[in-house]
């Protein structure tokens, strides 16, 4: 017995390469607005970047206000609650020379605008990473700590949870993002899918599923694949 590729579902996340300039966008969940979502984004994105070259912010605007208008008329009649989760993550240069961009939106936020991830300090360097989604493995693994822990302990000692970070940020994992090159980075995101993954498939996955990773690698000079769409596929049957 064999579950369907998840990739192939409608929650499925998909990402998106700007042909154009060094841009990418990964959905989550779109699937639910119909079989042809994909090739609307994909034919989107491309129509934006023929033209006079838009910022990545009127992007993340114009995406989120299309799959928005198409959430709306299919999902009408659900409560917000009950419409299924459809958004993206958004980033990309402005120049070559420029700091990272990137926008994130979630439709189930009242068909909100796209916010900005990160804050804009120019002259200062950023590093770091963006993890979404699923986020109770790698926060016990890398950070050291149930993130539900800080509420659990600041109720009981009747102590905020701005006052117990510090104490928590003592047993994080220590890693130099600074110092990471681009193989490095790659090789910790893969590490991070993965070890979410398979914890999943331990925990509450049955034995029988399949699914397909995909990675992108943005930089200044362009956005290509990590590796071919699947090529980073698992799949287990009995």
């Amino acid at each position: 017995m064999s579950i369907p590729d998840p990739s192939r579902e409608p929650a499925a996340s998909r990402i998106f390469l700007s042909p154009e300039r060094p841009l990418g966008v990964l959905i989550w969940g779109a699937g639910s607005l119909g079989s042809d979502i994909s090739a609307e984004i994909a034919a989107a994105l491309g129509d934006q970047e023929k033209g006079q070259r838009p910022t990545i912010r009127l992007i993340a605007h114009d995406l989120a206000q299309s799959l928005a208008q198409k959430g709306q008329r299919k999902f009408a009649d659900l409560l917000p609650y009950l419409r299924p989760r459809i958004g993206f993550f958004l980033a990309g240069f402005e120049a070559e020379d420029g700091p990272p961009t990137d926008w994130a939106w979630d439709m189930n936020e009242a068909f909100s605008p796209p916010r900005p991830v990160r804050t804009g300090r120019p002259g200062e360097p950023q590093y770091g990473f963006n993890w979404r989604g699923l986020d109770l493995w790698l926060t016990r693994l890398l950070l050291g700590y149930d993130p539900s822990l800080l509420h659990r302990l600041g109720a009981r000692l009747a102590v905020s949870e701005e006052q117990l970070l510090p104490l928590f940020r003592e047993v994080e994992l220590p890693f130099s993002y600074s110092g990471m090159d681009l193989e490095q980075a790659t090789e910790m995101a893969r590490f991070m899918i993965h070890t979410t993954l398979g914890l999943l498939h331990l925990q509450t996955y049955p034995r029988s599923f399949s699914w397909e990773i995909e990675m992108a690698i943005i930089t200044p000079q362009g956005a290509c694949w990590a590796s071919p769409p699947g090529a980073e596929g698992r799949r287990e049957e009995e």
